[in-house]
């Protein structure tokens, strides 16, 4: 296939639609040119990495790959693409994907039946996404939400072994800092003190939660984020090494 191909050859250009997915992303319009550049380039490497595969019948095709391959990239543009180490596939469904079992729905809602979910992120490897709700995530970012953020956050989460809403971070200040001000704010979360509402309570189920959703808004929503709470936004611009608020307002 096109793709396996550019992954051989690692000197060619990317391929036009890889460009395209990139460009695609909301955040395009306030990356500066080097990191545009930074985010096609780690568009490619993704898609190349990644196995790619399709649940019930269904044809991943190069849009998919491009969209999905695209945020998740943006995650770590700051990072590098090496924190996906340990993902070994990425399976998209059509639509949401039904799982039986104890599963915690938000709002002290748990349910041990049959659930539906757009995505899905394992600790071994394998990120399953929701296509329509990926596509429709990407098309109105002023929502707030986005699973591939939300699923690839999980990934950097877990890159250190545990899920617990602490990545690794890049000295013993920075872990102390994130655990004072995580911890405060998502006890002022589940409190009912955010009033403002910007932060989905689907963030106070656990501190893992916690960590995609307000990755999710980093992204999404950094100058919001940053006014309403800064501290919060300073700790997840400390982690992901990028500054989108003042991008934002740059541009």
């Amino acid at each position: 296939m096109a793709f396996d191909v550019f992954r051989r050859h690692k000197d060619t250009s990317p391929p036009a639609w890889v460009r395209a997915a990139a460009a695609g992303v909301a955040a395009w319009e306030w990356l500066d040119d080097e990191l545009r550049e930074q985010l096609v380039a780690d568009t490619a490497d993704l898609v190349g990495r990644f196995r790619w595969e399709a649940a019930n019948g269904f044809s991943v095709t190069d849009e998919m790959r491009g969209l999905i391959a695209a945020h998740a990239a943006l995650l770590t543009l700051g990072l590098g693409t090496d924190w996906y180490r340990r993902v070994s596939s990425v399976i998209v469904h059509p639509t949401a994907f039904e799982r039986s079992g104890e599963y915690d729905l938000g709002g002290g809602i748990v349910s041990d039946g049959v659930v539906d979910l757009l995505g899905e992120s394992d600790p071994h490897g394998p990120v399953v996404i929701a296509w329509t709700a990926a596509r429709h995530d990407a098309a109105f970012p002023e929502d707030g939400r986005n699973v591939v953020l939300h699923e690839f956050a999980h990934q950097l989460d877990m890159a250190d072994g545990w899920v617990d809403g602490t990545p690794p971070l890049h000295d013993a200040r920075a872990r102390a800092r994130w655990i004072d001000v995580c911890t405060r704010e998502l006890e002022r979360l589940r409190s009912g003190d955010d009033t403002d509402g910007l932060i989905d309570h689907y963030a106070a189920n656990d501190p893992g939660e916690f960590f995609a959703v307000l990755s999710e808004l980093f992204f999404t929503l950094p100058f919001d984020l940053a006014a309403e709470v800064p501290d919060l936004y300073d700790v997840l611009a400390d982690f992901y090494l990028l500054d989108p608020a003042s991008m934002v307002e740059a541009t």
